[in-house]
């Protein structure tokens, strides 16, 4: 739960046409500077097969939905680059000279070597080195403003052993280990963050495993983040400027034993968590300000400033269950999907916006948020609902094309019992709960929303399974 300027909802404190123009001239920036690197790309791709162009050098009145253009032809071109890259790379390993025991700390050292790099390099850390870093706010681990690098950990632990109360202390709680920021397809293999205990909470947020802002393509392969007072992953803007992360993949990876949130996204389009252990089982993708009213500063679903669109959770193990929160009121949010994941012993508890942040004028000025699946996932059992008895394990504010099928959930046989079903809908519609088995479970789905809002409608309810397991409730099949 990124904090910001509760007074100034507004990302920057600038006019919306002044906010746009700087997001416009940023990407076009990073555009340029890529010039010479998606050039080579440009050369070997042509020589390889089909390739993208990319439109470098447009002019300041670019579109954004040239831009959006841009970013979607990631599939073939971020292949392109890496064709280029391998046949143009350079290996690296850390001088000898930087410590590789957690003898002393290395950050400064750390954060010159890496930014000394060119592009399309490779480094290959020390087998099972550990760099000890992170332990000033003023001095934090940073990669940041690397074309095409890839890093091998091979075990290698970034350790930070101290951090400063920096929400007591400083305006931004924000103490990382790793810092990730405006990079363009950078991937990390096989490291470990590890922090100092997981001892915090709420006013230790910032003190994460690994923040990141305004990249474009990044990989975070066999990552492993423990025993951070905060967060475990955080995907923010820079700051109250507007940006989000493009195409962020997590994949084989750990989170664990951390203060507060698993990951925290704010601001991520393309965002993939996949084949990936979440002991810490918390994903909130929640910003402590509404953009109703101020849409032009927050973005739109085509050119985002932040928000999450197109977010995957898919074959993930959450041991102790899944809470996913989406307090984004007015935001660019929309087209998720959590498949094929289990759930544990700890179930699903999904608030997709809470009540608290989607009024309903909000969703009259705004509208709903659009594209959720939620298929294929497993559990053992449950745990109790968010808000006490009768509160729903899903609770569902103003989207529509929802589809929740398939689906094998276990749940505690007393938490049938209480009266609560296990889907909310507050003005949904489109929404298909088919073919799912709910167990132990015996009531199923309703409408509750307060007076004055929408109706729900385009409901499509059949072939789920409920009731005590020894004697299921099994529904009418669905039709077609």
């Amino acid at each position: 739960m990124k904090r910001r300027n509760t007074n100034s909802p507004s990302l920057s404190g600038a006019t919306p046409n002044e906010v746009g123009d700087r997001h416009r001239s940023y990407r076009r920036a990073l555009l340029r500077n890529l010039a010479v690197p998606l050039g080579v790309a440009v050369l070997f791709a042509a020589m390889c097969g089909t390739f993208v162009t990319y439109g470098l050098g447009q002019s300041a009145g670019a579109t954004a939905a040239s831009s959006r253009l841009v970013i979607a032809a990631k599939e073939q071109s971020a292949q392109r680059v890496r064709t280029a890259g391998e046949l143009s790379f350079s290996t690296f390993t850390p001088p000898v000279s930087i410590p590789d025991n957690c003898s002393t700390d290395v950050t400064s050292a750390l954060n010159s070597w890496f930014a000394s790099l060119p592009t399309f390099a490779t480094v290959n850390l020390p087998y099972d080195a550990c760099y000890l870093v992170s332990n000033s706010p003023s001095s934090d681990l940073i990669i940041q403003d690397t074309v095409v690098l890839t890093i091998n950990g091979n075990g290698t632990t970034f350790k930070q052993n101290t951090y400063v109360d920096t929400y007591d202390n400083h305006a931004d709680p924000q103490t990382p280990v790793l810092t990730i920021g405006s990079n363009f397809d950078l991937t990390i293999n096989n490291v470990t963050l590890n922090g100092p205990t997981s001892n915090g909470g709420w006013n230790d947020e910032g003190n994460a495993g690994i923040l990141m802002w305004q990249n474009w393509i990044v990989t975070l392969n066999g990552i492993t983040i423990t025993n951070v007072e905060g967060d475990g992953l955080d995907v923010y803007p820079l700051g109250n400027e507007p940006g989000v992360n493009w195409y962020v993949t997590l994949n084989h990876s750990t989170i664990d034993h951390v203060g507060y949130k698993a990951i925290v996204p704010e601001a991520a389009d393309h965002f993939t968590i996949e084949n990936s252990t979440l002991v810490s089982n918390d994903i909130d993708a929640e910003v402590d300000f509404s953009c109703q009213g101020d849409l032009p500063n927050c973005g739109t679903m085509a050119d985002p400033s932040i928000g999450v669109e197109n977010m995957i959770i898919e074959h993930d193990s959450f041991p102790t269950g899944l809470a996913l929160e989406d307090e984004m009121s007015c935001m660019p949010v929309g087209n998720w999907t959590i498949d094929d994941n289990n759930f544990g012993t700890g179930g699903l508890l999904a608030q997709f916006d809470a009540t608290y942040s989607l009024s309903l004028s909000a969703l009259q000025a705004c509208g709903r948020y659009s594209g959720l699946t939620i298929e294929g996932n497993t559990s053992t059992d449950s745990q109790p609902p968010c808000c006490g008895a009768g509160s729903p394990y899903v609770l569902l504010q103003g989207w529509t094309n929802v589809r929740i099928a398939n689906n094998h959930l276990v749940f505690a046989l007393n938490q049938g019992l209480v009266g609560g079903p296990v889907v909310v809908l507050w003005g949904d519609t489109n929404v298909a709960i088919t073919n799912n088995a709910f167990v132990n479970f015996f009531n199923l789905a309703w409408s509750d929303a307060p007076s004055g809002w929408p109706a729900t409608t385009g409901v499509t309810i059949c072939g789920n399974t409920t009731g005590d397991a020894r004697y299921p409730v099994v529904a009418a099949a669905c039709s077609g």
